[in-house]
């Protein structure tokens, strides 16, 4: 899982599954903003697949992935606060 306030370029994480899901969060709230989230997958310097691009206070969502086994980073630009987590969709477990 990573998570925190604002852009992030999360650490990486490396699938065993060629199907997976990365479940977010994010919450502008407290930042008075109207908000927004954008997130998607990065893989040695070039973006694979997206998570969300989507405007609101508040939100959640999920967003199927088949990239291939490899490593991956999640990127985030958001001012809010925010959390996304990948999970192996094929198994049902972290990949």
């Amino acid at each position: 899982m990573a998570y925190g306030t604002g852009p992030a370029h999360a650490r990486t994480f490396t699938t065993t599954s060629t199907e997976f899901e990365a479940i977010y969060t994010y919450d502008c709230r407290l930042r008075g903003s109207p908000g927004r989230f954008d997130a998607h997958l990065d893989r040695n310097g070039d973006e694979v697949g997206p998570i969300a691009h989507t405007a609101g206070r508040s939100g959640r969502g999920a967003a199927g992935l088949a990239n291939g086994q490899s490593t991956f980073w999640i990127v985030v630009d958001t001012p809010s606060s925010w959390t996304v987590m990948v999970v192996d969709s094929s198994a049902g477990g972290l990949p």
